[in-house]
Formats: C-alpha cells, sequence, structure tokens
C-alpha cells in the first residue's frame, strides 16, 4: 500500500470519558450560545436598563444551570452507553465504515459538513443533526496515518 487517500485508515479505540465531555462540550456551545446571543441582543435594544440588569441576571443563572448541571449530566448519560463499547473506524476515499458496539454505519463524505480538529481528536460534524463522529487523534496507528486521516478530512469535507 503507497498510503494514498483510497487506502484504508482504520481505527480502533475505546473512547474515554475525556473525549466524550471534550465533544459533548464543543457540540452544545458551538450552537447555543448565538441563539441565545441573538435574543439577548433584541431584549437589551429595547429594554430599559432595569430590565436590562434582570435579564442578564436571569440569563446567568439559566447558563450556570446549563452547564453546571444539564450538560453535565448528558455527558454521564452518554458514557453509561458507550464507556465499555468498543469502537471501529474505517475511513478511504469513498466515505466511512463505523462500528461502535452493535452499530453499523457506512456512508459517503456528504454526510458531514465540518470538520473540527482540537489537540486531541477529531470532530466529524453530521450535515443535519448537532452530532458528530469522535475520532481520537491517539488511535491512529501512526503519526503517517494521522497525517494522512487529517488529508482526507481536509479533501473530502467542504465547510456549507
Amino acid at each position: 500500500m503507497d498510503g494514498g487517500v483510497d487506502d484504508p485508515i482504520t481505527v480502533e479505540f475505546f473512547l474515554t470519558k475525556q473525549e466524550l465531555t471534550r465533544a459533548t462540550w464543543y457540540l452544545t456551545l458551538r450552537s447555543t450560545p448565538v441563539l441565545v446571543s441573538g435574543v439577548l441582543a433584541v431584549v437589551c435594544a429595547v429594554a430599559g436598563l432595569l430590565l436590562r440588569v434582570v435579564f442578564l441576571a436571569i440569563y446567568g443563572l439559566v447558563l450556570l444551570g446549563f452547564l453546571g448541571v444539564t450538560l453535565p449530566a448528558r455527558v454521564s448519560k452518554l458514557w453509561k452507553r458507550v464507556a465499555s463499547m468498543p469502537m471501529h473506524q474505517s475511513y478511504n476515499g469513498d466515505g466511512f465504515y463505523v462500528r461502535e458496539g452493535p452499530t453499523e454505519t457506512r456512508s459517503t463524505w456528504d454526510l458531514f459538513k465540518q470538520v473540527h480538529e482540537s489537540p486531541t481528536l477529531f470532530l466529524l460534524l453530521h450535515a443535519h443533526k448537532r452530532a458528530a463522529i469522535i475520532v481520537p487523534k491517539r488511535a491512529f496507528r501512526s503519526p503517517e496515518d494521522l497525517e494522512r486521516f487529517r488529508r482526507l478530512v481536509a479533501d473530502r469535507i467542504r465547510p456549507r
């Protein structure tokens, strides 16, 4: 094999709770603040000073409750489902194959609208919902496979 984009890149791993937490936070926070900030901007534009202060205080409490209670509860629920689930993923120029425990998915790259790369993982963001496939960098067999994967997703996933 020459290591081209058509040669499959395969990773096998168990997801860590830290990886799941980072992915969940990223997926949640990338869309929630935009919506809430829009509402906040409208309210502040039309409201008096006292109403702005009250609204900001309520907004702060709701955001604190969401980030401090709801999001950790969501991570815990997901973690119970995936903690001991083996992950198998294979990617090539045509698409991908993912097996997460008993669930199998095959698809083309059209399923993804964007890729996010952090220092420890890739998130392949689905086009039609707030979901992603998590690909930990530690799962690659070699630095060369990691670089091939980076080039492959850059070539196949175009931000929409």
